[in-house]
């Protein structure tokens, strides 16, 4: 009998623990630190960086580790290996990306008829999340690594970067949901930009310093210890000459060897003196943005909704537009994920997606240059998105002759 009930009180006790163990992930999921949704910050929070049921914590101690201090929020970092993704299908992306040739007299991203455009008139298409793959991420942005991204043809790269355990990471949401190495990513970025057969392309990258991970991001810090130890990133690097001046030419960039531009929000917006290391621009002095959270495809259709521009309106010189054509991602749904971003990055839907936010005005006026020139997608390898691209950057280059 004594036996009997002190078993019993092990699995009360046990049952106990569990249900504990299981509150307190519920409270991390569910309480993920949000922001206010102004035009000037950030991502999601809540549930899987979805920013359901969040709620703010102010609440901060400090951690150090062996290159910065950072500033810890009392959300701890979570062990969780992703869930078994369904089968994605084999690999086969229809569309070939033109290159160009070794004897062409003047080539730049593919096309001999784009050297002479500004690289702010060019549309990029552009992987969201490009470091979120299922083979990491619990809740992934792609399924497929950012060198078959860069091999198809596309030459924009998103990324977020967080601080998980005093190192510098690439995660989305917050740390536990998935890491990766961001030295070792853009190591194999700039190792696609220097072959022999790309140098003739002009790559953009976009940052968003995701302190809502659980530790401050610093700009400085990632610049110092990731950026600069990256063989030739900071070689390849544009640095432009502030808000309002003009944008070099792809043939500029290439002929000068600063074939990367990189922009970064969520941190400093670069008005104080040395805030910002040279290169290293903000986006949304540069750059304004429709909304990133769209739930469905109709939501997306609906272009009064999915067109208005949400963020960098009324502080941006206007040089780039981006849209976001992608749903919103959610946990454990990765076939109906796939199922909207094969109908998004379809062709047709998002050729008349970025044509219709060129069209959209915002208070009865434009804000700068209507024109997108910057299209984000998940899974990208399903649909069109390199065809539009170079096909819309063809019929640009034909436009004027150039």
């Amino acid at each position: 009998m004594a036996n009997s009930t002190a078993c019993k009180a092990c699995v009360i006790f046990v049952v106990i623990l569990l249900a504990a163990g299981g509150g307190i992930l519920a409270w991390q999921l569910l309480s993920k630190d949000d922001n206010d949704g102004s035009m000037e910050t950030g991502d999601k929070g809540g549930l899987f960086g979805t920013g359901l049921f969040a709620a703010n914590n102010n609440n901060a101690s400090s951690t150090t580790d062996s290159s910065s201090t950072v500033t810890s929020t009392l959300a701890p970092t979570m062990s969780m290996a992703p869930s078994a993704a369904p089968s994605a299908m084999p690999f086969e992306y229809e569309y070939r990306f033109n290159r160009c040739t070794p004897d062409a007299a003047q080539c730049c991203n593919g096309l001999e008829n784009l050297c002479n455009w500004p690289v702010n008139d060019i549309l990029f298409g552009i992987p969201h999340n490009a470091m979120a793959t299922n083979d990491v991420f619990l809740v992934p942005n792609q399924l497929r690594p950012v060198e078959e991204a860069l091999e198809a043809g596309f030459r924009g790269i998103n990324v977020d970067f967080c601080v998980c355990q005093g190192l510098v990471k690439l995660c989305h949401g917050f740390c536990g949901l998935g890491e990766v190495d961001p030295k070792e990513f853009l190591e194999r970025v700039v190792t696609f930009m220097d072959q022999p057969e790309n140098q003739n392309d002009v790559f953009l990258l976009t940052m968003e310093l995701n302190s809502d991970a659980g530790q401050t991001v610093d700009l400085n810090v990632i610049y110092d210890t990731v950026l600069t130890q990256v063989e030739g990133f900071t070689d390849n690097l544009y640095v432009h000459e502030g808000p309002g001046e003009p944008w070099p030419t792809l043939g500029t960039l290439i002929a000068n060897n600063k074939r990367l531009i990189a922009f970064h929000f969520n941190g400093p917006d670069c008005s104080e003196a040395a805030s910002c290391p040279d290169g290293m621009h903000y986006y949304f002095q540069y750059a304004q943005e429709t909304p990133f959270d769209m739930p469905s495809i109709d939501s997306i259709l609906d272009k009064e909704t999915s067109c208005i521009i949400t963020r960098g309106a009324t502080t941006t010189d206007g040089s780039f537009f981006g849209v976001n054509n992608f749903v919103e991602a959610s946990a454990f749904d990765l076939d109906n994920q796939l199922e909207a971003a094969t109908q998004a990055n379809s062709l047709e839907f998002a050729k008349e997606h970025i044509e219709a936010c060129s069209r959209i005005k915002q208070d009865g006026v434009y804000y700068g240059d209507p024109n997108v020139n910057l299209l984000y997608v998940d899974f990208w390898h399903v649909g069109n998105i390199v065809q539009l691209v170079q096909e819309h950057n063809q019929r640009l280059g034909e436009y004027t002759g150039n």
